[in-house]
This record gives C-alpha cells, sequence and structure tokens, in this order.
C-alpha cells in the first residue's frame, strides 16, 4: 500500500513537472510565433513611413510635439489591420495553453486600442505612444508567465527581456508577495 501511494506521488510530481515543462515550451513558442508574426509586419515596405516615429523599435524620439500626422494614422490602422492576423493567432494559441492567458491577451489588446486612440486623438505624441505600448506588452508577457507560472521566456536578448518585461525572478517575487 505504502508503495502504491509513494508510486502516484512520484507519478503526479513528474507529471506536473511535465505539464510545466511542456506549457513552457508553449509559451516561448508561442512569444515567438508572435513576435515573428509581427516582425513581418513591420518589414512591409508600405509602413516605413513609421520606422522614423519608433512604432516599430518601441524607442520614439520625442519633445512632446511629434504627434501623429493624418497620413501616419492611415498607416498606423493599416498596421492594425495587418497585425490583427497575429493577434488572433496570439489569443488562440494561448488559449490553447490556458483560458486565462487568452482573457490576458484579450485585455492587452484593448488596453492597446485605447493607447492608438489617445494617439490618434493627439493626448499622446509619439513618444508617449510608443512607451505606453511597451509598457503594455510588457506587463501582458509578465502577467501570462506569472498566470501559468513558468519560467522566463528565452528571447534572443537573453532569459531577462525588458523589452517585453519578462523577469526570470517573478516566480520568487510571487511566492515571496513582493510585486
Amino acid at each position: 500500500m505504502i508503495f502504491r501511494v509513494a508510486l502516484v506521488t512520484v507519478l503526479v510530481v513528474f507529471a506536473g513537472d511535465q505539464a510545466r515543462a511542456q506549457a513552457a515550451g508553449g509559451v516561448r513558442e508561442v512569444y515567438g510565433a508572435y513576435a515573428g508574426c509581427m516582425d513581418g509586419v513591420a518589414a512591409n515596405k508600405a509602413f516605413e513611413p513609421l520606422l522614423a516615429s519608433g512604432f516599430f523599435s518601441g524607442v520614439a524620439a520625442g519633445d512632446g510635439r511629434g504627434f501623429v500626422t493624418l497620413a501616419q494614422a492611415g498607416l498606423v490602422g493599416q498596421v492594425q489591420a495587418a497585425a490583427a492576423v497575429c493577434q488572433v493567432a496570439l489569443r488562440t494559441r494561448m488559449e490553447n495553453l490556458d483560458a486565462g492567458l487568452a482573457d490576458l491577451a484579450a485585455q492587452e489588446r484593448q488596453l492597446s486600442d485605447v493607447n492608438q486612440l489617445m494617439l490618434f486623438d493627439r493626448v499622446e505624441d509619439w513618444r508617449n505612444y510608443v512607451g505606453n505600448r511597451e509598457r503594455i506588452e510588457g506587463d501582458f508577457w509578465q502577467a501570462a508567465q506569472a498566470a501559468a507560472r513558468l519560467p522566463a521566456v528565452e528571447t534572443a536578448l537573453g532569459t531577462d527581456d525588458a523589452d517585453v518585461g519578462l523577469d526570470a525572478d517573478a516566480d520568487a517575487d510571487a511566492d515571496a508577495g513582493v510585486n
């Protein structure tokens, strides 16, 4: 009887470790696919006029007067339409990992839409828009990582990727009650 309990315990622990490893690989794969899809959108020659704004690089120079022009606003709308494929794929893949992760992706999209509206309404200049967009995306990936209780996603910039807000210590911080 004790052997059976020990065997079941070992199998449950092994299955949990295996599931975490699969989920970690899944998040890495989801992030990689999403980043690749968005890189494809950014590489579209039609969107080159947005490069100077920092729209794709995540770094926007600005002095508070660099507001979106009518032509740029039209391009941003086209970028959003092109990126919709990436967004839907992201939500679908996140949902396949965990339904709560798909909810986080939908929340990130809503916050991004509000940020874009603020750019279009000239409440934000390019510098503020890009900074807010980076923060929204970073918060999303950090929340997704914490929700899945997974190790940090390794990106081309390394394990702790400040650009997407991933933190290898997030699990330890969450366990210690640190925000």
